[in-house]
């Protein structure tokens, strides 16, 4: 005799309380909500995008614009705001480019800001700043961060549920993208044009924004 068991005929065996038993509940409704089309998708960040600009330009100048306004335009001030805003666009870049498996091809462009950063502030003269100039450059610090905060609000809105891969460094560079508008739009309210005091008072918001961004992937994760 074989020992293995045959289930051919396994549904021919009665069910005892197949006559008390109740019919299957039906599967529950459920509503499915339409995604957004790409297209408004894209104009949605698009608006994002530019409020984050106006924003940060609009904070910066509603505390003041800098009194030597003129005279730096024709120095530094210009080729610094340009760079800044080459790193924000190197942010967003890294966060809307759709990552393949190897993130290689595209983390690279997270580390543009940073290096940009360094050259912005190799653009500005000046022995550095002094030991009684710090207390301000912290509470330059602490300005640039209010102006980062809110173009990068609007960037992780614009961004919800967005990324399907990579969402913490995608989030990383929306970050960087509010740091370095931050940096551009403080350019136009403070005067002080140190090496120091530009890295630490204004470019510290771009790592810093970065990294509130790193925490915001909980938002923007899809």
């Amino acid at each position: 005799m074989s020992s293995d068991l045959d289930l051919r005929r396994l549904d021919e065996i009665p069910d005892p309380a197949a006559a008390t038993a109740a019919p299957p509940l039906p599967p529950a409704p459920t509503e499915l909500r339409a995604s957004p089309p790409r297209s408004a998708l894209r104009l949605r960040r698009a608006l994002a995008a530019v409020l984050a600009l106006v924003a940060a330009l609009a904070l910066a100048l509603a505390m003041g614009p800098r009194s030597d306004l003129v005279e730096a335009s024709r120095g530094g001030l210009v080729p610094t705001i340009a760079v800044s805003l080459l790193a924000a666009a190197a942010g967003w870049f890294a966060a809307s480019y759709r990552p393949s498996r190897d993130a290689s091809r595209w983390a690279p462009w997270l580390l543009a800001p940073f290096a940009l950063l360094a050259i912005a502030g190799a653009l500005h003269s000046g022995a550095g700043v002094p030991g009684s100039m710090w207390r301000a450059t912290l509470a330059c610090l602490a300005a640039s961060m209010a102006v980062a905060a809110v173009p990068l609000a609007a960037l992780v809105f614009a961004y919800r549920h967005a990324f399907a891969t990579s969402a913490r460094k995608r989030s990383l560079a929306l970050g960087v993208v509010a740091g370095a508008l931050a940096v551009a739009a403080m350019e136009l309210h403070c005067a002080v044009d140190s090496a120091a005091h530009m890295l630490v008072g204004h470019g510290s918001a771009l790592l810093l924004a970065g990294l509130i961004g790193l925490a915001a992937s909980r938002l923007t994760r899809a």
